[in-house]
């Protein structure tokens, strides 16, 4: 990896990247997932950053939050409790559906506007900010297909 940054130089990067399973997959081999993500976690982000990259966004799902949260779920709630065991990934996104499309302009706008201070909180939390429920959402997809 730090061959390819001195090669290229980047001076953003978008972390995405995670090894990822269901939930056969989730409750099998819990620790293997949670080892193999820092592992990518801390080789990018030491990476970047001996590299001098000057903006580093770090993309993260619900699924790293509490199970029991307060809604709509605040970017400090990050790893305060016990996660859903089975880290069912529709389910705690069922609130908010965003498109890629949206999402994608979302990281743009953060690299080139969001400087958060040194006191500041440094997470970001990418919403439409109208919480739905099951029922409502499934409304919605209805009208919008027929």
């Amino acid at each position: 990896m730090q061959r390819w940054f001195s090669e290229h130089q980047p001076t953003v990067v978008v972390l995405a990247a995670a090894k990822v399973g269901g939930i056969q997959a989730n409750n099998s081999y819990p620790a293997d997932f949670l080892l193999e993500n820092l592992k990518i976690q801390t080789n990018v982000i030491e990476t970047a950053w001996r590299s001098a990259v000057r903006r580093l966004l770090f993309l993260g799902s619900s699924c790293i939050y509490p199970k029991i949260a307060e809604q709509p779920i605040r970017e400090d709630a990050l790893l305060t409790g016990p996660l859903e065991p089975t880290n069912s990934h529709v389910l705690p996104a069922l609130r908010e559906f965003p498109h890629v499309d949206d999402l994608g302009e979302a990281c743009v706008f953060a690299l080139e506007n969001w400087q958060p201070g040194p006191d500041e909180q440094q997470f970001l939390n990418v919403d439409t900010g109208v919480d739905l429920s099951i029922r409502e959402l499934a409304e919605a997809v209805a009208r919008a297909t027929g």
